[in-house]
């Protein structure tokens, strides 16, 4: 049998990262999760999840 994949989830402590025009934007968040979960970033890892931010804000 197939493992079924775990959804991504946006932790809240994320919120205080994210630029103020992309707080309620659910897509954005969402893009960060899945980026966030296919590189293998702890979810307690910060600086790391901020980069990540960086990196799509500026796509």
């Amino acid at each position: 049998m197939k493992p079924r994949s775990k959804k991504v989830k946006f932790d809240a402590s994320w919120l205080a990262l994210l630029p103020a025009d992309k707080r309620g934007d659910y897509r954005f968040m969402h893009e960060v999760a899945r980026v966030v979960k296919r590189r293998g970033i702890k979810r307690n890892n910060l600086y790391a999840i901020q980069s990540v931010i960086q990196e799509i804000t500026c796509i």
